[in-house]
């Protein structure tokens, strides 16, 4: 049985407007974080230079994930 994506909280939205992106789309959880992806609703297709960006919430707190998380969260990723 799939599990329920969780509802996206106002907090995440905003982080990723304030940092210039559209929306946000879960992606997985983590460690007790809820991993969102963010994104313009004008492209079509994820643009990365690097690794790619992800939003991390927890107890109420945001931030961009760090390079060296991304690198243990990866797997966790729903296609």
């Amino acid at each position: 049985m799939k599990k329920e994506t969780p509802r996206t909280p106002n907090k995440v939205l905003l982080f990723a407007k304030i940092n210039g992106y559209d929306n946000v789309i879960f992606k997985c959880e983590w460690e007790g974080y809820l991993i969102y992806e963010p994104y313009w609703e004008h492209v079509k297709e994820p643009l990365y230079i690097g690794e790619p960006q992800f939003i991390l919430y927890k107890m109420g707190k945001v931030r961009f994930c760090a390079l060296e998380e991304y690198s243990k969260f990866v797997d966790y990723l729903e296609e």
